[in-house]
């Protein structure tokens, strides 16, 4: 996807959710940060990134976030601490496999496309 895509599904998604500005701005927000990865089809980006550069609370944060994903307007897989921060995606949803390498477990990032 690119960015002239990705704006035309928040036009389309905006006539039937009715998204609020905050909800808009997210998107753009991770539209740029993606952009700014060159547009991998998983990107990272922690809740102090996003909420520093929309000046917004952490729980409007995950209130905004919700409804875009409830709208199919972006995947995310939530990190499981500060370290590892959340996981975004336009295209496809992210799935964590486990995989048994003997002695341990080690958790891989994958997704439907692969």
């Amino acid at each position: 996807m690119n960015r002239y895509e990705l704006t035309e599904n928040m036009r389309k998604a905006r006539r039937t959710f009715r998204f609020s500005a905050t909800e808009q701005a997210l998107f753009y927000e991770l539209v740029a940060i993606c952009n700014g990865e060159n547009w991998p089809n998983v990107f990272v980006c922690s809740n102090a990134e996003l909420c520093c550069a929309l000046y917004i609370s952490e729980k409007t944060l995950i209130q905004s976030r919700d409804r875009l994903i409830g709208s199919g307007l972006i995947y995310y897989k939530s990190g499981k601490s500060k370290r590892d921060v959340g996981k975004y995606s336009f295209s496809e949803k992210i799935q964590t496999t486990v995989e048994n390498t003997g002695n341990f477990t080690a958790k891989h990032i994958k997704s439907n496309n692969r």
